[in-house]
C-alpha cells in the first residue's frame, strides 16, 4: 500500500514574490527584490508645477508618480518604494490607489502580453492575473525623471 501522500503530485516550486500594486489605471506586478519598502499615509508635496512630487523619505526626497501620470501633492497616500538605477536617489515612489498585495507564484502562473505601458516604465512581456485584474510585470524605468 503506498505512503497516504504519494498519491499527490508535490506542490508547485515558488519561483518569486511580487508585490501587485493598483495605481490610477495602471496595475504593476514588481518584484520584491526591487522594492524597497512601502509607506502608509505619508505626504505627497508638490515644490513647483516643473518638478515632480516628492515623498521624503529619511534624508532624501524621491519622486512620485500616479499610474500614467506625476502624483498630485496628497495629504496622505500609500507609496511603494521601488529601486532603479536609472534615478539619482535609486529610488522612485508609485502612489496607490488601494493597499498592495503580496503574492507568492510559480513560473507556470506568469502571462504572456503584448500590452505595453506607458514611458518611462520597462516591461519584459510577463503578466500575473490575480482576482480579474491583470498586472503587468515592471522592470525597471525607460528614462530617468528629473
Amino acid at each position: 500500500m503506498p505512503e497516504p501522500f504519494r498519491l499527490f503530485a508535490p506542490p508547485p516550486v515558488i519561483t518569486e514574490k511580487l508585490l501587485l500594486v493598483n495605481s490610477d489605471t495602471l496595475h504593476f506586478a514588481l518584484s520584491m527584490g526591487q522594492v524597497k519598502q512601502v509607506l502608509l499615509n505619508v505626504p505627497v508635496s508638490k515644490h513647483s508645477e516643473k518638478a515632480p512630487s516628492l515623498v521624503k523619505v529619511q534624508d532624501l526626497q524621491v519622486p512620485v508618480v500616479l499610474g500614467k501620470r506625476a502624483c498630485p501633492a496628497l495629504p496622505e497616500a500609500i507609496i511603494v518604494l521601488f529601486q532603479t538605477p536609472a534615478l539619482k536617489t535609486g529610488m522612485i515612489g508609485i502612489a496607490c490607489s488601494d493597499l498592495p498585495v503580496m503574492s507568492a507564484i510559480t513560473d507556470k502562473d506568469w502571462l504572456t502580453v503584448t500590452d505595453t505601458l506607458p514611458p518611462p516604465w520597462q516591461t519584459d512581456g510577463k503578466a500575473y492575473r490575480h482576482q480579474g485584474i491583470t498586472y503587468i510585470h515592471v522592470i525597471g524605468l525607460g528614462r530617468k525623471l528629473s
